[in-house]
């Protein structure tokens, strides 16, 4: 029997095809969960062997290859002002030619709400629907 909960009704009904889609799928998330912690394990091994190999270079990337296959590690930074201050001063008139500034402006949940209900503002805003969430979860 198929529960489905709306908001907080819920309701029982006879549905063979989605209870044995939601079998299907959470046997598949198992195996994903598995794999994944499996793909985490290998991977760590494959990053420390790449930082070893690349230690004393200033290459980001190594390649390593088997047979028929291969695996690219890059290796990335995420760098963010943190004293914009300090740094000006240290940097003087270079600042300016290597920072850049950006402004975004994101709507609010109001406006988000008030474009889904009125067609007049799509003229200023992209309204489009995003995948569906779907999650499994253990009871």
């Amino acid at each position: 029997m198929l529960k489905i909960k709306i908001a907080k009704s819920e309701n029982e009904v006879r549905n063979s095809k989605v209870e044995k889609s939601i079998e299907e799928i959470a046997g598949l998330k198992l195996i994903i969960d598995e794999a994944n912690e499996q793909m985490k394990a290998h991977k760590e091994t494959i990053i420390d062997e790449a930082r070893k190999q690349l230690a004393d270079t200033d290459v980001q990337t190594i390649t390593f290859g088997i047979k028929e296959f291969e695996v690219i590690v890059s290796f990335s930074y995420d760098i963010k002002i943190q004293d914009e201050d300090n740094l000006h001063a240290l940097l003087g008139e270079r600042y300016y030619d290597l920072t850049s500034e950006k402004t975004v402006v994101t709507p609010t949940s109001k406006l988000k709400e008030m474009a889904l209900e009125d067609d007049s503002l799509s003229e200023y805003m992209s309204v489009k629907e995003k995948s569906p969430a779907v999650k499994v979860k253990k009871l």
